[in-house]
């Protein structure tokens, strides 16, 4: 008999019964309070057309290069996984590619993947049965068969989701087309901002004839598929003669972000807690698991304060998942706050109003989504 898949509502919390009372309290007044996700991956073309998603596999497997690296690491070639692909896959191509999940799903324990996965197969999908090889076929049929319906085409679940403010990534060149699609239908643009974001990666680089060839011949599969390696930063230094320039200006706005999970507490929150042009970008790459995002709030709190961070940032080009970080990142926000009213450094309704800001006013204010 196959092992249940389960959710536990207590999950992130405290352990401790008096904190863990005073978390569920503070996460209770933003659990249903809308996303605002100002920096992701979704492709504009899926909410303009309101596509159907596919299969399994395309949803939750082949754009989430966090699963995709994991499971590189542990054997599993990325091209049997859909990336960088150059054909389009086949249904078998697809079960083949969630057979793959599901037969390595305990490589996931403990990772921030398996937690994100847990929290849509089970809140989202109604799957009830742990992966492994045994149940994938049956876990990718109850997918599919939610995909089929109507309420799970993307403008329907952006409601279900709460979805208020999404960004997606758009390249420079970008006419900006899908984007006009969906602004002019006026009902849905009321009930949720979609805007573009200028991301220009693909043009920064060197501009000798042969670039091209040579970074084809050195990558299989391109960029953005989980190889990205954290280097140590140094921030203040370099940061040095624009912020004793301009720090202080009203005219400059600036929030920093870095793979070195390090250097946020070490020089991005000195830095925030003095100039005001500087904010402390929420990171999620590789300080995304619940013990990293724990760390980083312990460590930037603590000298520039909750005002000077600019709440959550999802990005993911994994629809599904948006929910599933966002509410994570509630979770643990509820954790941290209770931990000061219990150790009596906040009273809670402090904590409650303190747990709000984060998760809408710091993202309007800070990324200036207002104007």
């Amino acid at each position: 008999m196959a092992s249940p898949l389960t959710l536990n509502d207590d999950r992130l919390l405290p352990p401790d019964p008096g904190t863990r009372g005073i978390a569920r309290r503070i996460y209770a007044t933003t659990r249903e309070l809308p996303i605002i996700s100002p920096h992701g991956h979704v492709p504009p073309r899926w909410i303009a057309r309101d596509e159907h998603f596919g299969n399994p596999a395309r949803l939750l497997i082949t754009p989430d290069h966090y699963i995709n690296r994991v499971l590189h690491a542990n054997g599993v070639e990325l091209s049997e996984l859909g990336v960088g692909r150059g054909e389009e896959m086949t249904e078998a191509d697809n079960r083949r590619a969630f057979r793959l999940l599901c037969e390595h799903w305990t490589d996931l324990n403990g990772t921030a993947m398996r937690y994100w996965l847990t929290d849509q197969l089970v809140g989202i999908f109604g799957v009830r049965v742990r992966p492994a090889a045994e149940t994938a076929d049956a876990i990718y049929d109850t997918i599919a068969a939610r995909l089929d319906e109507p309420g799970f085409r993307p403008r329907r679940l952006m409601d279900a989701f709460r979805i208020r403010f999404l960004a997606t990534t758009d390249d420079p060149c970008d006419d900006l087309g899908m984007h006009a699609e969906i602004a002019a239908d006026e009902e849905f643009s009321a009930r949720h901002r979609v805007v573009p974001t200028f991301r220009p990666d693909r043009y920064l680089e060197p501009a000798r004839p042969d670039w091209n060839e040579l970074v084809d011949a050195l990558a299989r599969y391109g960029a953005d598929v989980g190889g990205d390696i954290p280097l140590a930063l140094e921030a203040t230094r370099a940061l040095g003669p624009l912020l004793n320039a301009y720090g202080n200006h009203p005219g400059l706005h600036l929030v920093l972000f870095t793979l070195d999970e390090d250097v946020y507490s070490r020089e991005f929150a000195p830095l925030a807690a003095w100039y005001r042009s500087v904010h402390l970008g929420v990171p999620w790459w590789f300080v995304d698991a619940p013990e990293s995002i724990m760390r980083f709030k312990r460590g930037v709190t603590e000298m520039a304060g909750f005002s000077r961070i600019s709440g959550m940032v999802d990005d993911t080009r994994a629809f599904c998942s948006i929910p599933a970080r966002h509410d994570m990142s509630r979770r643990l926000d509820a954790a941290h706050l209770a931990d000061l009213v219990a150790t009596h450094r906040l009273d809670e309704d402090e904590a409650i109003e303190q747990a709000g800001a984060l998760v809408v006013d710091n993202q309007v204010r800070i990324f200036k989504l207002d104007r």
